[in-house]
C-alpha cells in the first residue's frame, strides 16, 4: 500500500505542473489538497483511514488534471 501511495505522489508532481500551465486557477489548490491527504494516507496506521485518505488524493488529482 505504501509503494502505492509514493507512486501517488509521483504521479501527483509530474501531471500537475501542466494542469498549472492551462492556467487553472483551481489546480493548485486540488493539488495541495492531494498531496495533503496522500501525506495523510501515508502516515496512517489504520487500513480503512489509509484507503480513505487514498481515495480522497485520487479524487483531488483527478480533479487538478481534469481542469480545462
Amino acid at each position: 500500500m505504501k509503494k502505492l501511495l509514493l507512486l501517488l505522489f509521483f504521479y501527483l508532481f509530474i501531471n500537475v505542473p501542466s494542469a498549472l500551465a492551462k492556467s487553472c486557477p483551481k489546480a493548485e489548490s486540488e493539488a495541495y489538497d492531494g498531496y495533503r491527504d496522500a501525506k495523510k494516507a501515508y502516515r496512517s496506521s489504520d487500513l480503512s483511514r489509509c484507503q480513505r485518505y487514498a481515495k480522497k488524493a485520487y479524487r483531488h488529482l483527478s480533479y487538478a488534471e481534469s481542469c480545462e
